[in-house]
């Protein structure tokens, strides 16, 4: 007659781990997903593209290809939540400015650098501040 064996340990232990593998499994795709949700920023947060304006545009051009359109609009969008003037009164205020450093013979300062030192004057979450101020400051403290 043939004996049959009885079912050890071994087959309950593969069942388990088999089920803890199973478990594991699920947890990991559950985790990925809420981490997904949680790290990917809402459309609020995500910074838009800055597309250059035609005052961008325009800086860029005037100050002859020193930085790229992109790179003057990034600084004016900044600048908007910062200063009480909009972006057409900042690009006055700043082409004014460098017009008036040019009338003193200060030609290697560009409208980028004054635009970066107004972003850099101006902290972010405060109350916006009167940003021509601080465009006569700079033009006065480099010779202008």
């Amino acid at each position: 007659m043939a004996t049959r064996r009885k079912q050890g340990g071994g087959s309950r232990l593969r069942a388990y781990g088999l089920l803890i593998i199973a478990v594991l499994g699920i947890a990991c795709l559950v985790g990925w997903g809420v981490g997904k949700v949680l790290i990917t920023p809402s459309p609020e947060t995500t910074p838009r593209a800055a597309v250059p304006s035609a005052l961008a545009e325009q800086l860029a051009n005037e100050d002859g290809g020193v930085g790229l359109p992109v790179d003057y609009q990034t600084i004016l969008d900044t600048l908007a939540a910062k200063c009480t003037q909009n972006e057409a009164q900042l690009t006055t205020l700043v082409n004014k400015g460098h017009d008036d450093l040019v009338a003193h013979g200060i030609t290697t300062l560009t409208r980028l650098a004054m635009l970066q030192y107004l972003n850099g004057g101006t902290a972010a979450g405060q109350p916006k501040a009167d940003c021509a101020s601080m465009v006569s400051t700079y033009v006065t403290s480099n010779g202008g």
